[in-house]
């Protein structure tokens, strides 16, 4: 509950110092330059340079497609107001 007071000695904080195990720090994956070039997870396959490209547009095609309905509708209030305007500057008084 809130009102329920907390032991202060049972919060771990960033003080606390946590030695990890070998175990541990063997299960951690190398970094990509640690990986010896014979070994590389792009070595045959695409190049990187065409992957990074492939997905940067699909992320721009993302924002396109989120916003296009906005834009559009934007638009069309404008046209609206402004044909509203033509209109009645037209009109005899």
């Amino acid at each position: 509950m809130l009102t329920d007071r907390l032991d202060q000695d049972g919060i771990p904080v960033l003080s606390d110092v946590v030695v990890p195990s070998i175990e541990r720090l063997s299960a951690i994956p190398p970094l990509l330059d640690q990986i010896e070039p014979e070994h590389a997870p792009f070595q045959d396959k695409e190049p990187l340079e065409a992957i990074l490209r492939r997905e940067a547009h699909l992320i721009l095609q993302q924002v396109i497609n989120e916003f296009a309905p906005k834009v559009e509708a934007e638009l069309q209030k404008r046209l609206d107001a402004r044909l509203e305007e033509l209109i009645k500057q037209r009109q005899p008084v």
